[in-house]
């Protein structure tokens, strides 16, 4: 299988911990910080741009979708996750197993993190849901031509992974799926009234609700199962509403 990972890195991007070890993908930086060529030599694929995450990840898999529709998989994380390419490999290689069509790896205990669902579970190798999160989604090359007209309905991405649900499963490709057995570690806090938000006047939440209205979906997130170790193979469980 034919993997890529795309990121948008700024100058403190932790992409460099993913290096580290055989890799079973191939890395596409988009690079929006202030000194010219700093990580062009750490990827098989580069660009220079400035913008937002989603309306750069939006112009530039536009602008070379002729090679990156020719993966399998693509995962798309933020520039702040900490991982090494032993664990993204894992990732892709569960993601394949399963045959997900969207995905996202858990994030660690340690995370920073906005939404219980996407907390690791450890007695899961990964669970099946109605929900990923935009920080670090993965999924095929022909879901990602179907969601990327959805990467410029805003400028935070706040809100439009509820709609990625909806757009996956109208197309008979759900359930979606978290996987717990290579999660990964975000490591700055959100703040969804400061910092890049604050500066560009953008009110997230006030985003992620108009995104629910326009498309009138749910904030109810659900487990529809999970696949367990037991035995040394692996289970296929329904769904045990108790134990999530």
């Amino acid at each position: 299988m034919n993997n890529l990972v795309i990121c948008c890195v700024g100058d403190g991007s932790l992409h460099p911990q993913w290096l580290e070890g055989q890799k079973d993908f191939d890395l596409f930086l988009i690079y929006f910080g202030g000194q010219s060529g700093l990580y062009r030599e750490q990827c098989q694929h580069y660009a220079e741009a400035k913008g937002s995450k989603w309306q750069l990840l939006s112009s530039q898999i536009a602008a070379n979708w002729d090679w990156i529709k020719e993966y399998d998989a693509i995962w798309l994380p933020d520039d702040d996750i900490k991982t090494d390419a032993a664990n993204i490999n894992r990732i892709f290689a569960l993601f394949h197993q399963y045959q997900l069509k969207l995905a996202q790896p858990a994030l660690t205990p340690d995370s920073y993190i906005s939404l219980k669902i996407t907390r690791q579970r450890n007695w899961a190798q990964l669970r099946f849901t109605n929900y990923v999160e935009v920080m670090v989604p993965v999924m095929t090359s022909d879901t990602l031509e179907m969601l990327l007209p959805t990467f410029t309905l805003n400028k935070t991405g706040w809100g439009v992974d509820y709609y990625w649900n909806k757009l996956v499963r109208e197309r008979g490709w759900g359930p979606l799926g978290i996987i717990d057995a290579a999660a990964v570690t975000h490591t700055r806090p959100v703040n969804p009234e400061g910092g890049y938000y604050q500066a560009m006047g953008i009110s997230p939440g006030q985003e992620r609700d108009e995104i629910m209205r326009r498309y009138k979906l749910s904030k109810k997130k659900r487990h529809y199962g999970a696949v367990m170790e037991l035995a040394g193979r692996a289970v296929k469980l329904r769904w045990l509403p108790y134990i999530f």
